[in-house]
């Protein structure tokens, strides 16, 4: 097989896979948020991969595992939410162009019923 059509090959299975990764997050976000919500064409404009009423999602996918820094702060934010019964949240920071940004990061579960995973548009 030549470079290129092993890199159009690649490309043609991430493009595949990230289309799953969008119907997957499509289906995530209508169980866990209950929310009528679609999944946009991808037809090259630049808009959200996945839209509610009120939200837009952007789906970027890896097929590393996470980052040690994110799974360890993340465990300590669990840890503080056994201890307090509170709401876990990690907050990363990083300087862009001389400013610092804030990124907040929520890991998002599939509900745990069946009904609730279910749920779907009445739309």
């Amino acid at each position: 097989m030549t470079k290129k059509s092993e890199n159009q090959r690649r490309g043609r299975n991430n493009k595949r896979r990230g289309k799953s990764i969008e119907r997957e997050v499509l289906r995530l976000v209508r169980a866990v948020f209950q929310t009528h919500a679609w999944r946009n064409p991808d037809n090259g404009d630049q808009v959200a991969d996945v839209e509610s009423r009120d939200s837009v999602y952007e789906v970027k996918s890896n097929q590393r595992p996470t980052p040690a820094r994110r799974v360890k702060a993340w465990s300590q934010a669990k840890e503080a939410e056994r201890q307090t019964g509170k709401k876990p949240y990690v907050v990363e920071t990083y300087i862009d162009n001389g400013k610092r940004t804030f990124w907040l990061v929520q890991e998002v579960c599939w509900p745990e019923t069946k009904e609730e995973a279910s749920w779907e548009d009445s739309e």
